[in-house]
């Protein structure tokens, strides 16, 4: 006896393809003790990988994604690498199964000590970029995480980024609330931040420190 899904993709059959999903974020989050649950979908062989993207992002539904953070991997690759995302849905095999992971583009920071200082007089020193800075109970995808800080319900998820871009150190906003650098607004267009420079989010506030390593 067939599921309604089963019976859906039988009737579109000359123009989806049934898939599984398995999301390895919700791993990566600690979204509870037991394995992740495999989810089937139904997508049209015209699409590719990319078009496939972007709808899974979507369903993730975290604020200020970027879908160059995710890759969706064949199940069962020895290498793990990403499909391309020209890859045609219709090469692929119904039932294939399609795992969702994040990929990491943060590189160590070599030349400057970078150091969040803030006002309870507690630091946080970032030592990889990009970074992201946010509020979350469950730390996805923030690596500074601002959860436990006086006025953090002001703060959103996934709130900005700290960048590295021709050699200066960077910060923009992820959504829609902005980023205060000495009181100055700015955007989705990366700031460029130096030493001493004040940036708030919401209504925490940090003081930003840029110094050289000193070389070993």
């Amino acid at each position: 006896m067939h599921d309604r899904f089963s019976t859906l993709g039988q009737r579109l059959a000359h123009s989806h393809i049934a898939l599984n999903i398995l999301d390895r974020t919700l791993e990566e989050n600690g979204a509870g003790n037991a394995p992740p649950t495999v989810q089937r979908i139904l997508i049209m062989t015209s699409l590719t990988i990319r078009d496939l993207r972007a709808q899974i992002v979507e369903k993730l539904a975290q604020e200020g994604a970027k879908r160059s953070d995710y890759a969706l991997i064949l199940e069962g690759q020895p290498d793990g690498e990403p499909l391309s995302l020209d890859t045609p849905i219709n090469t692929l095999r119904p039932g294939t199964t399609l795992i969702v992971e994040r990929v990491d583009h943060q590189e160590a920071v070599e030349d400057t000590d970078i150091i969040l200082l803030f006002d309870d007089d507690s630091m946080i020193m970032v030592d990889k970029l990009p970074c992201v800075i946010g509020r979350s109970k469950q730390d996805e995808g923030i690596e500074v995480n601002l959860q436990d800080f006086p006025e953090s319900l002001t703060v959103s998820r996934r709130h900005a980024e700290l960048a590295k871009k021709g050699g200066k150190v960077t910060i923009r906003a992820l959504g829609d609330k902005p980023v205060y650098v000495n009181e100055q607004p700015g955007g989705m267009l990366p700031l460029i931040l130096t030493d001493n420079d004040t940036v708030r989010l919401g209504k925490v506030s940090m003081r930003v420190r840029l110094r050289p390593k000193e070389a070993d």
